[in-house]
């Protein structure tokens, strides 16, 4: 059976001394969308030595806000599934489609309300992972998220915060977890003056699936 989802350990090998933020950063890889980049995660206050636990659950959450800034409830999101945007006698609301996605690596949202715009948002461990804006009548927005992140150490960034590309530039180092069930993410390099060492995160004591 596969796990539901991934036990991670940052471990601060690092020679930072800054209390700099590290950033997971996830991105949207359906066809056709752009591959908007989000501050999925933050870590913060991490100590050289010290040690943050978490989970990448490969499970999501879907919600909905419409043109009125009124958020839906948060629903279980499998790839494969739809979701539509309707006018209900209550107001807007967000159902489950009765026709699914196109594609099974899909999750979709569908604006099927007469008038106003839509935006669809995706939530990892109930953090907004992956965001499509702007979906007018008849439009949809579709996800697709790979098990991976990157990683880096940005300044001054929130989850949930859209980064640029100069942003993303700084993040180079991409995190796999296909067939992982945990490991931990070791971070090494920093320091200041001529010594300083360009930052690093590699997967140690990997337990495989």
């Amino acid at each position: 059976m596969a796990p539901s989802s991934i036990q991670l350990t940052l471990v601060n090998q690092s020679e930072e001394e800054d209390d700099a933020n590290v950033v997971l950063v996830t991105e949207n890889f359906a066809p056709g969308y752009e591959a908007t980049p989000l501050a999925w995660r933050v870590i913060q206050n991490l100590g050289r030595g010290d040690t943050h636990p978490f989970t990448f659950p490969l499970a999501f959450t879907i919600g909905a806000q419409d043109s009125w800034g009124n958020d839906t409830p948060q629903q279980t999101a499998m790839e494969g599934q739809a979701f539509d945007m309707v006018q209900a006698a209550s107001g807007d609301e967000l159902q489950l489609s009765g026709t699914p996605a196109k594609s099974e690596k899909e999750i979709v949202l569908r604006n099927k309300l007469p008038k106003g715009a839509v935006t669809a948002n995706l939530f990892r461990d109930g953090l907004l992972t992956s965001t499509v804006t702007n979906l007018a009548p008849g439009q949809d927005g579709a996800f697709s998220m790979k098990p991976e992140f990157r990683i880096g150490v940005i300044r001054n960034v929130t989850e949930g915060t859209t980064l640029s590309g100069a942003e993303l530039d700084e993040i180079p180092t991409r995190i796999m977890l296909l067939g992982i069930l945990s490991a931990d993410i070791v971070w090494q390099g920093g320091g200041t003056g001529p010594d300083a060492k360009p930052y690093t995160f590699k997967l140690e004591n990997v337990i495989n699936a």
